[in-house]
């Protein structure tokens, strides 16, 4: 015994089913629409601050916080900028970062590999222990370090040249893996 099904009956499931995906796509569409729109405006409100900044940098000092807020100054302050380099040594401060930033990423990234491929591919007894600790010290918060790593810097390391006021502090315990975030990546 054979059943037969009746034409109308299948075409009004593939209706529903057409009008189900047309109401899925909609609903997807403007969701993405929407979804943008916020990002769109959390974007906006991120970047007030830097265009607060760049803003304030082309003022005078008189119209820096004037009422009602004036986005765009009226005459644009371009002396401003020369007369910062003047009052501070900012070429002096950007060449200190570039020195500190430069060591510390390639001391990070040797040791930070070497530790890496010592956990992954190697067995050695211990490996575990201290796989453990590295784990435990991600999860102490960097700002509690602060007063034992200077105390540590100024009273231990002291022969034979003083690490306070220097370099040395910032940059050689990058190369001992000391960060266990940058050790996962």
């Amino acid at each position: 015994m054979q059943q037969t099904i009746d034409p109308a009956v299948i075409e009004q499931v593939q209706r529903h089913a057409a009008a189900q995906k047309r109401r899925r796509q909609a609903v997807d569409a403007f969701m993405r629409v929407l979804a943008h729109v916020v990002l769109l405006l959390l974007s906006f409100m991120a970047l007030i601050p830097a265009i607060w900044m760049i803003s304030s940098s082309l003022k005078a000092p008189t119209e820096i916080f004037v009422t009602p807020i004036k986005w765009i100054p009226d005459r644009p302050q371009w002396s401003n900028y020369p007369r910062a380099f003047e009052l501070a040594p900012l070429w002096l401060y950007f060449a200190n970062t570039m020195i500190v930033c430069v060591i510390a990423v390639i001391g990070t990234t040797l040791s930070s590999c070497l530790v890496a491929y010592s956990f992954s591919r190697l067995r050695w007894p211990g490996r575990n222990f201290f796989f453990g600790l590295l784990l435990t010290t991600m999860m102490l918060p960097a700002i509690i370090l602060i007063v034992p790593r200077f105390l540590m810097f100024s009273y231990v390391f002291v022969w034979p040249f003083k690490w306070i006021g220097t370099f040395l502090p910032l940059v050689v315990p990058t190369f001992f893996a000391v960060q266990g975030l940058y050790v996962f990546l």
